[in-house]
């Protein structure tokens, strides 16, 4: 035999089935608060994800192909490394290596680099890199931030103007202090 009390429904707010509404209105106000509290976030980084000179670069792309064109046609070699500065860990050295096709060097070329690190590109880095020995330039620049850089190199020698991109390698420790 069953009690009266337990064949009655039982009175109060959320055994009634009316706190659905409220339940669907916090819902709403946490999803308003979580979209206007990512705008804010992102609006206030300083930081820029977006190539600052992407339209230049659309806009000169023809000319940017036929650089890369001729780069690959004079079958130039690059290899682009970073060296760490005694006592300041946010300096680095540059070193590129120029090598012609049969793997001789060159001297004689005016090379320009810029680099950045996708996840900061409003800190890009602009220098002409200078001749040191056989196929060698170099410069000191400010890197510090470790991981993947993309180096744009702009190599002109005898006329010939070309455009090479490599990815650049910052490491955090100098190679000789890993075993």
């Amino acid at each position: 035999m069953t009690k009266p009390s337990d064949s009655a429904p039982k009175r109060g707010f959320f055994n009634l089935g009316k706190h659905w509404p409220f339940i669907i209105v916090l819902m709403l106000l946490a999803h308003a608060s979580l979209m206007i509290g990512t705008i804010v976030y992102v609006g206030g980084k300083h930081d820029t994800f977006v190539d600052p000179e992407y339209y230049a670069k659309s806009v000169d792309w023809d000319s940017q192909r036929e650089m890369k064109e001729a780069a690959e046609k004079e079958g130039w070699q690059v290899s682009l490394r970073t060296e760490f500065i005694d006592n300041d860990p946010a300096q680095r050295t540059v070193e590129l290596e120029l090598f012609d096709t049969n793997g001789n060097p060159i001297d004689d070329a005016l090379v320009e680099l810029v680099c950045y690190h996708p996840g900061q590109l409003d800190n890009r880095l602009e220098t002409v890199l200078t001749h040191a020995a056989d196929g060698a330039y170099s410069r000191t620049l400010p890197i510090d931030r470790t991981g993947i850089w993309v180096a744009e190199l702009t190599i002109q020698r005898q006329g010939i103007k070309a455009l090479l991109t490599k990815d650049l390698d910052v490491i955090s420790v100098p190679l000789s202090a890993t075993p």
